[in-house]
């Protein structure tokens, strides 16, 4: 992959794209070390999508009264 970096003219996205690869190296390859970690993170990602959205579709209740018991809903 070095060796292609130096062939991209830099500001290219091109460019941009490998030193991004370039300068996470470690942490892209970390999964080769051992065999139960997985590639990607797919099912967190799944798992924590309903909370993250909410946060912005929740962030209005209405009312003091809603956001209470909106409140204790969540918890």
């Amino acid at each position: 992959m070095l060796a292609h970096r130096q062939k991209v003219p830099d500001g290219s996205g091109t460019a941009k794209a490998l030193d991004y690869s370039l300068k996470r190296w470690e942490a892209l390859t970390r999964y080769l070390d051992d065999g139960a970690v997985p590639i990607d993170n797919n099912w967190v990602e799944n798992q924590i999508r309903p909370w993250a959205l909410g946060r912005s579709n929740w962030l209005f209740a209405g009312s003091l009264r809603s956001g209470q018991r909106a409140a204790a809903v969540m918890t």
